[in-house]
């Protein structure tokens, strides 16, 4: 399942009469408040139509999104024609090179600035960051009022081979941008006034996002602190499938781990071949959605989309998940949980179940 309507209502200064993004600092406005209910009704209907289904003790939902959006405090907003600075870039460069065509190739520019150039050279990409960092002007702020910057509106540039370092690449990958334009918070490319956040940078608000694991496979009553990311959601997905998360190429090279969660003895530590050291019975459990420093899924979520998986595990690996599953039901004991979740860094701890649903 895939949800749109946060990003939407993060993005626009209003819809339908109610005012979007966040006001003040992190707290939803009226759109925002009202996409955020709307999903939480969505994702509660689904693990409602799982349990009907007869599917809890079997299935895994991960809730998680793919970015964030800059800034979430209103009054850091300011808005910036990149028209201009791209059209002034190659005017510069066409005067210095007579003869020569547009120096940029392609821009994408949201709350970062990313260029490919039609010349990769050093001297180029290095005369495409000193034009950048040297330009001032005004944009606009949350009312709308003009609102001065400088640097092109960035607070670091990588050109050349710093891009292809901080991307992790060999110099001259095409895949990577020439330069990579890291704005300053509250910094929005865009020629209008019909958005008042974006993604793509690499602020907090655009890294940090929530990411749960519900289900079968995850105990409840257990309190743990570790660093995650979102690309150990694929592994994660296969460990739960019961396939080895190794034959992932990406996994092999970057030595990606299945997310800290816990499964029944049966079921191995694809990673060490062996079964994980603390052993703990599985049971059904549901998460409130929930980021760091808040209590209540009104006030935190911040994803564009909310990407949802339903796991079956393999029936060779249920009959112990099945009869533990029965005696926690009988016995009545609670299940839930939560993860605070930064992009490197996270609390996982349990909630009552109710707490899920309003």
């Amino acid at each position: 399942m895939n949800f749109q309507s946060v990003s939407t209502a993060q993005k626009l200064p209003s819809s339908e009469g109610l005012k979007g993004g966040s006001t003040p600092k992190g707290v939803p406005g009226p759109l925002l408040q009202k996409n955020l209910d709307y999903v939480n009704t969505q994702v509660g209907a689904l693990v409602k139509e799982v349990r009907a289904k007869g599917l809890a003790s079997s299935t895994d939902i991960i809730l998680s999104a793919k970015h964030g959006q800059s800034p979430t405090d209103p009054n850091a907003l300011n808005r910036i024609d990149d028209g201009p600075l791209l059209d002034g870039l190659n005017a510069a460069w066409k005067r210095k090179h007579p003869g020569a065509g547009n120096l940029v190739a392609h821009s994408v520019d949201d709350d970062g600035m990313l260029l490919w150039l039609n010349d990769r050279s050093a001297a180029a990409t290095s005369f495409a960051k000193q034009y950048l960092l040297a330009q001032s002007g005004r944009g606009t702020d949350i009312n709308g009022k003009p609102k001065s910057f400088t640097n092109g509106g960035l607070s670091k540039v990588y050109a050349g081979k710093e891009a292809a370092a901080y991307f992790g690449v060999k110099p001259g990958d095409a895949r990577v941008p020439d330069l990579f334009g890291i704005a300053k918070y509250g910094v929005v490319y865009t020629g209008g006034t019909k958005k008042i956040t974006e993604h793509g940078g690499a602020h907090a608000d655009d890294l940090n996002v929530p990411l749960v694991i519900s289900g079968a496979g995850t105990p409840a009553g257990v309190t743990k602190s570790a660093q995650v990311e979102t690309t150990q959601i694929a592994p994660t997905i296969l460990s739960l499938l019961g396939l080895d998360p190794q034959n992932l190429q990406a996994v092999q090279k970057d030595h990606t781990q299945i997310l800290p969660v816990r499964w029944p003895s049966a079921i191995c530590d694809p990673g060490t071949g062996g079964p994980y050291a603390e052993q703990r019975a599985p049971h059904p459990c549901s998460f409130m959605l929930s980021h760091a420093g808040h209590a209540t899924v009104s006030a935190s979520l911040n994803p564009l989309k909310l990407p949802l998986c339903l796991l079956l595990r393999p029936s060779a690996h249920r009959t112990h998940a099945l009869d533990q599953f029965g005696r926690h039901r009988r016995d009545g004991a609670p299940a839930g949980g939560t993860l605070f979740v930064h992009r490197r860094r996270c609390t996982w701890r349990s909630l009552p179940l109710r707490q899920l649903r309003r």
